[in-house]
């Protein structure tokens, strides 16, 4: 009976090779290259969580078509980049070349890897090798039918999107960190907040030989598009800020339409303060008006510019005002992400609302002025766009 069992129990085991071979096939006949190119943001956070740095050796295991091993090879590490399909491997090489890239590619077995102990000092994998393993083979062959339907239609512009807002945020967080400034004649607060779609809002500070420049801008739609127009409209106003502010703002508007989408466009507020004087140069592009909260009267004027917003024509021409400002006086300039701010009956914040938040906490620290602002927009209702503002006092 012993030589029975063992018998049965040869003719049903399965062939683990066999079952390796079907899963390269798998693998290769699909289109996971295309979607898996939608996922390279799951590569770079990776990379970026690790802390790769350059000439770091790094092994990518079940490399797949290349997302983690292009983001560490863009920060100047050894790479070597394995998988046990070359199909894939194939198409992360091209990718490579394409980029300018130095990375040596293996076809590699992540259960038989061909490397000594302390060969790299960083391994690493995303999501391939969690399916090299062979137990894995089974829950796969039952599912990839489903699989390859789904991303070649709703799941493809599931996982594109998801990319997409996730690079979004990360433009947000890099490009428009908080704003915090202090100088002998004034001090500057600013935060933006970005939306679940993430939009384009910038708040910002730059200084020259023509004095302090804060602004905010907020670019029209949301996502990459927006995101990436908000970043060229930082560099154009850093690059200009030693011109006069009305040519600056000239300078970008007549560039803005050749790097944008025909629909977008760009509001901004700014103001400009110099130490050899007590006023403030003013301008806004289309934008909410700016507060002026005066500390000798307790009350706050709204400043006020009609002008186009860049990128709408290039050949507009735009306009600066001044207003005289004293010690304790503070200055806001906000997004409509907050004053759109909607209650249950579709009514907004507004921006009397926020010149009452201003007026409130105007003598206290920076910091909360902004967060009293912020909280009474966020418990008035809820926003869809980002919510930023800057706050400048005199000191």
């Amino acid at each position: 009976m012993s030589a029975i069992r063992e018998a049965v129990k040869a003719d049903t085991a399965p062939n683990l090779a066999v079952i390796k071979t079907k899963q390269q096939a798998t693998w290769a006949s699909g289109d996971f290259a295309v979607i898996g190119t939608t996922l390279q943001i799951v590569g770079e956070t990776l990379v970026e969580a690790v802390d790769v740095c350059a000439g770091e050796r790094v092994l990518d295991i079940a490399a797949g078509n290349g997302n983690a091993t292009l983001a560490a090879a863009h920060r100047f590490a050894h790479v070597t980049s394995t998988d046990y399909v070359p199909e894939l491997l194939d198409k992360g090489a091209a990718r490579a070349r394409a980029e300018g890239l130095d990375v040596r590619f293996q076809v590699a077995d992540a259960e038989a890897l061909p490397y000594a102990d302390g060969t790299f000092d960083v391994a690493l994998s995303t999501f391939g090798i969690m399916f090299d393993g062979i137990a894995m083979f089974m829950m796969m062959a039952f599912g990839v039918l489903a699989y390859r339907t789904h991303i070649s239609t709703e799941g493809a512009r599931q996982l594109r999107t998801e990319a997409e807002l996730a690079l979004a945020h990360r433009l947000q967080r890099v490009l428009v960190p908080p704003v915090v400034f202090r100088n002998s004649t004034i001090e500057i607060c600013g935060r933006s907040i970005p939306s679940d779609q993430v939009g384009g809002d910038l708040v910002d500070v730059v200084t020259s030989d023509e004095g302090v420049l804060a602004y905010l801008v907020d670019v029209s739609g949301h996502g990459i598009p927006a995101g990436t127009l908000m970043g060229a409209v930082k560099a154009a106003m850093r690059s200009t800020a030693s011109l006069a502010l009305g040519e600056a703002l000239d300078t970008v508007n007549h560039v803005l339409p050749s790097i944008k989408e025909p629909a977008m466009y760009a509001t901004l507020a700014a103001v400009r303060f110099r130490a050899a004087d007590r006023g403030v140069e003013y301008t806004l592009a289309g934008h909410l008006p700016i507060l002026h909260y005066r500390a000798t009267t307790g009350t706050i004027e709204a400043l006020s510019v009609l002008q186009f917003p860049l990128g709408f024509f290039d050949d507009s021409r735009y306009e600066t005002r001044r207003v005289g400002c004293a010690p304790g006086d503070v200055f806001a300039l906000f997004s409509d992400g907050i004053v759109e701010s909607a209650n249950a009956i579709d009514e907004h914040f507004g921006v009397d609302r926020v010149a009452e938040q201003l007026a409130a906490a105007a003598s206290k620290p920076l910091e909360e002025i902004l967060d009293a602002v912020i909280a009474a927009a966020a418990a008035y209702g809820a926003s869809h766009d980002d919510r930023s503002i800057l706050v400048i006092r005199v000191l």
